[in-house]
């Protein structure tokens, strides 16, 4: 939020929100604060956030955050003091990042008293600040703030109950009327990378962030405002403009950042956000994006923030549950490493069975050659032209005793053979499977990771998550917590097949065993772990281009994706069989045919989706 997104948030909330009355307070975590508000004959609820890294404010339409049993001291001093009044006006000094509500109420005594709640974004630096209102009906005495704000912490600019409230400091900035191109001059020539670019304009105009800085670069340079002849480099991180031809374009981007300022101060065109290839919103203006690919258009600014930080919100949390995902599996992984290293040990160890017996042998033999409590005997060994050999021994044994030690250990370490293999194939199986796993999260959308996990629970490999309030219905929701993995994705090749892919194991068994026909065709890439495919043949033969985009398909969403001349198997499926005991996604085939193909995502893009 740049101060010209606050300025127009201001005017909408301003037309909205005047006159409401202040119904509810709840604060559902340490820096956020949610005034639930009576307007127009229904309620609406308002976030005013001072995050850290998402310091924003917007209405909530599609959620209702949990509000905590205790609430915290900042919050229920804003319930006694506002519940119950109304918001005079909305307001924005100047073209700062800040955005205050200005609310009045009774005291305890009946009187009307004026507040100003003051929501400043500023980064890390962001705080809500609670003030009573002076005479004028300014901001005067700090109440209370969401954050303190110690002498310690800040010398110019304390925060802290009881204090006069002080705005931030100004910056030297000029306002979008009083700024002039030749001030633009040196912004442009003497920058080396497109960002420096951003910070040396958002340095000098008030009210600009990124978005609006670079959306004015992009006008410029496309000619979305009147030419001047001279275009901005193409969007790098390099920046090549000469001294020479930066007062031309300064005069041109002048003018788009003053159509920008235009627009979304006279709301002359609708704010937008704008999405990535996947759908997810990356960034919100309360102007038309004209620099971004895949735009969208929103009824006002406040909407558009709203959705913005909901993706975001959102990925974060997808972005953390990936990572403590792939932390368990890692940790997972180490594990059966070591193990592995020390089940080999223990083979090769028990490989040799026959020197402990030959101890055996010799030392009944010659038992009444050893002294007794001797530690060691060096004996003739008659199965070595009787070579001398050196026993160890235990004193406290007698010869005899000592033999059937030998004996014991001989027959043991036979017996181990089959039953550490045993081990270390089953070992060798956990680290194909858990590999498999990260290679399908490196790949799966977020919608994808609680599938994934639902997997690790049942395999043993994650804990299961355990809700106190819903511990009565977890043996009725068992078996539907069971199926929740997902449906495969699924693409039409350009010959009208329809071709299925598994993103998690446990689509891959169910897509492979259980919802293919036998004569559909089957594709995995060779020897590495990803998704399994399956071409829907509906008994045609499959033609070549089809087979091709079938197994581009199983070399991009595998762990070969940034390899080239990726090998793929492919045969029926009625030649696809899972062992007993195998883990999800461990099937053996055979009948098999290899094709190659070079993972890209440009064509993997260009696949038709049913």
């Amino acid at each position: 939020m740049d101060g010209l997104g606050i300025h127009v948030l201001a005017n909408e909330w301003q037309s909205w929100f005047a006159g409401a009355r202040v119904d509810k307070v709840h604060q559902p975590s340490a820096r956020e604060l949610v005034l639930t508000l009576r307007t127009g004959g229904k309620n609406e609820r308002i976030l005013l956030s001072a995050h850290r890294q998402m310091a924003r404010a917007h209405v909530l339409r599609h959620i209702r955050p949990n509000n905590p049993q205790d609430p915290p001291m900042f919050c229920m001093l804003l319930r006694r003091r506002i519940e119950g009044g109304r918001i005079i006006s909305v307001w924005q000094p100047g073209w700062e990042r800040i955005l205050g509500l200005e609310i009045e109420a009774q005291n305890d005594f009946g009187d009307l008293v004026k507040y100003h709640l003051i929501l400043e974004v500023m980064g890390k630096h962001s705080n809500l600040v609670f003030c009573q209102a002076d005479e004028a009906g300014n901001p005067s005495k700090i109440v209370d703030s969401i954050v303190h704000v110690t002498p310690d912490m800040s010398r110019v600019r304390p925060v802290l109950p009881g204090h006069l409230y002080t705005a931030p400091p100004p910056q030297d900035k000029l306002s979008i009327e009083d700024l002039k191109s030749q001030m633009l001059v040196d912004s442009l020539a003497n920058a080396q990378t497109r960002k420096q670019v951003e910070r040396n304009v958002m340095s000098q105009l008030q009210g600009s962030g990124p978005e609006t800085v670079r959306e004015a670069l992009f006008r410029a340079r496309d000619g979305q405002v009147a030419e001047t002849g001279v275009k901005a480099p193409a969007v790098t991180d390099a920046w090549t403009i000469t001294a020479e031809e930066a007062p031309r374009f300064a005069e041109q981007l002048l003018l788009a950042l003053r159509q920008i300022y235009d627009e979304a101060v006279n709301r002359k065109e609708p704010a937008t956000v704008a999405e990535d290839q996947l759908g997810q919103t990356i960034a919100a203006a309360p102007f038309r994006m004209l620099s971004q690919t895949r735009v969208v258009n929103m009824d006002s600014y406040d909407e558009a923030l709203e959705k913005l930080y909901q993706s975001a919100l959102t990925m974060s949390q997808f972005s953390a549950e990936q990572r403590n995902i792939t932390r368990s599996v890692t940790e997972s992984l180490d594990k059966l490493r070591g193990k592995l290293v020390k089940l080999e040990n223990e083979r090769l160890e028990s490989l040799d069975s026959e020197t402990p017996r030959i101890y055996g042998e010799v030392l009944m033999a010659f038992a009444y050659q050893v002294e007794k409590g001797a530690s060691s005997v060096t004996l003739p060994n008659f199965y070595d032209d009787d070579n001398p050999l050196e026993i160890h021994l235990n004193p406290a044994l007698s010869a005899t005793q000592n033999a059937t030690h030998y004996f014991k250990t001989a027959s043991k370490k036979k017996r181990a053979i089959p039953l550490i293999a045993e081990e270390i194939a089953q070992t060798t199986e956990d680290i194909n499977y858990l590999e498999s796993v990260l290679a399908l999260l490196e790949q799966t959308e977020p919608s994808g990771y609680g599938a994934i996990r639902t997997e690790l629970e049942r395999q043993g490999f994650l804990n299961r998550k355990r809700d106190a309030r819903n511990q009565g219905r977890q043996s009725r929701a068992k078996a539907k917590a069971h199926d929740d993995i997902g449906k495969p994705e699924e693409y039409l090749s350009v010959d009208g097949f329809r071709i299925r892919v598994g993103r998690n194991n446990l689509q891959n068994d169910r897509l492979t065993l259980k919802w293919s026909q036998q004569d559909d065709i089957w594709l995995h890439v060779k020897d590495a772990p990803g998704s399994h495919v399956v071409i829907q043949t509906e008994r045609r033969t499959i033609p070549e281009a089809t087979l091709h985009q079938a197994a581009l398909l199983a070399a991009y969403f595998s762990k070969l994706r940034t390899s080239v001349n990726v090998p793929v198997d492919y045969t029926e499926t009625r030649h696809v069989w899972k062992p007993n005991g195998a883990r999800p996604g461990h099937v053996l085939y055979d009948h098999q045919k290899t094709l190659y193909a070079t993972p890209d995502k440009s064509l993997i893009d260009a696949i038709a989706r049913p």
